[in-house]
């Protein structure tokens, strides 16, 4: 019997975090960095060979992917901001929390700088919004939403993400994915330096 891909997401994140709990082991930043490479080298042999069978996307396709890396970011910037508000936290600082995108590497070491509560918060929660995003993006493409919930990952549909939309949401969804990510991979930056210069 076959495990079902949302499970299997879900089991593998568990087991290293039960590993690195109970023996301290931890991969090393080289390790990460070359299975990173790995994976974004398998999902570039993917989508060339999807493109080479079905022929290149429209650059329409692209301009919404930019389209779409804008509009996450403002909206997830303008949630985190009113949840700031809400809770009484600087919204500042969720603000940008919500505006990472998925992109916890960067999210909560600048956070933490400025308060490492909020730091971790928006470290763990743009973390898990990667891990939801591998995880349920196969089952949306499949009830037929393989363009519109590309949106779900955020920075990570140009790297960690895009094997999972080349395999379940096909040519379109992938080139949306990969000028998503880069956006968003893009812009944050310029947007930390100049909320916190």
């Amino acid at each position: 019997m076959r495990i079902p891909y949302v499970y299997t997401v879900f089991i593998i994140l568990g087991a290293g975090i039960i590993l690195g709990a109970l023996f301290s082991i931890e991969a090393s930043n080289a390790l990460i960095e070359f299975l990173l490479y790995i994976l974004i080298l398998s999902a570039g042999l993917s989508m060339g060979r999807l493109w080479a069978e079905k022929g290149f996307p429209s650059g329409k396709t692209a301009f919404h992917g930019i389209v779409l890396g804008v509009g996450v970011m403002a909206v997830g910037g303008l949630v985190g901001f009113i949840i700031g508000e809400l809770v009484g936290v600087d919204p500042v600082l969720t603000g940008f929390a919500g505006l990472a995108s998925g992109w916890y590497s960067i999210a909560g070491p600048i956070v933490s700088l400025y308060d490492p509560v909020i730091g971790l918060a928006a470290f763990t929660a743009n973390l898990l919004r990667e891990v939801l995003h591998i995880a349920i993006y196969p089952v949306l493409a499949q009830k037929g939403y393989r363009c519109e919930s590309v949106s779900l990952g955020g920075a990570t549909t140009m790297d960690t993400g895009l094997p999972v939309v080349i395999k379940y949401g096909g040519l379109d969804a992938s080139l949306l994915a990969l000028s998503q990510g880069a956006v968003i991979t893009g812009l944050v930056p310029i947007v930390a330096t100049l909320l916190f210069s």
